[in-house]
C-alpha cells in the first residue's frame, strides 16, 4: 500500500486514512530518511508539535515515540503550537527538521502530518511571527 504526499505533507480523514497505524508508518519512514540524509542540520534530534484539534496530541506522541525508537532524540511540545513554532524551534536549535501534526485548514475531519525538513526562517521573521507562541516547553521523550 502506498501513501501519497502532497506539497505540504500527508493528509487523511481521521479514522479512515488517518489512523495511529498510518501515523506510525509515516513517522517510521520519515525517521529512517531523517537519520540517514547527509544534508545540513542536526539529525540526532527532532521537534514534534501539534495543534489543538481532535487527536493531535495523541498523534504527535505516537509519531514522537517512533522517532525515539529509531534513536532520534525527540523534543515534543508540551502544549498545542502553531506550525510556525515548530519551524522556529528547528531553526533556533539548528535541527535538520521537525514534524507538525495539524489539520487541513478548517476541515476538522482531516488531519495532516507535516514533515518540516530544512525549514529556514530569518531571525527577524521568526520573532515577528512567533511572539509568545515560541515560548513553549519542549519535553524530551525517549526510551528509558
Amino acid at each position: 500500500m502506498s501513501i501519497a504526499f502532497g506539497t505540504d505533507g500527508w493528509r487523511g480523514v481521521i479514522a479512515d486514512d488517518c489512523t495511529f497505524a498510518r501515523i506510525r508508518r509515516i513517522a517510521s519512514a520519515a525517521a529512517r530518511w531523517y537519520a540517514s540524509d547527509p544534508s545540513e542540520g542536526d539529525r540526532r534530534r527532532i521537534v514534534v508539535g501539534h495543534d489543538t484539534r481532535f487527536f493531535s496530541p495523541e498523534f504527535a506522541r505516537a509519531a514522537a515515540e517512533v522517532f525515539a525508537d529509531a534513536g532520534i532524540d525527540v523534543l515534543l511540545s508540551d502544549r498545542p503550537v502553531p506550525t510556525p513554532a515548530v519551524s522556529y524551534h528547528v531553526r533556533r536549535l539548528g535541527l535538520k527538521g521537525g514534524v507538525a501534526i495539524t489539520a487541513l485548514g478548517n476541515l476538522r475531519s482531516k488531519k495532516a502530518i507535516k514533515p518540516l525538513i530544512k525549514v529556514v526562517l530569518s531571525p527577524s521573521k521568526s520573532s515577528r511571527v512567533m511572539g509568545d507562541n515560541a515560548l513553549v516547553a519542549l519535553v524530551k521523550i525517549g526510551k528509558d
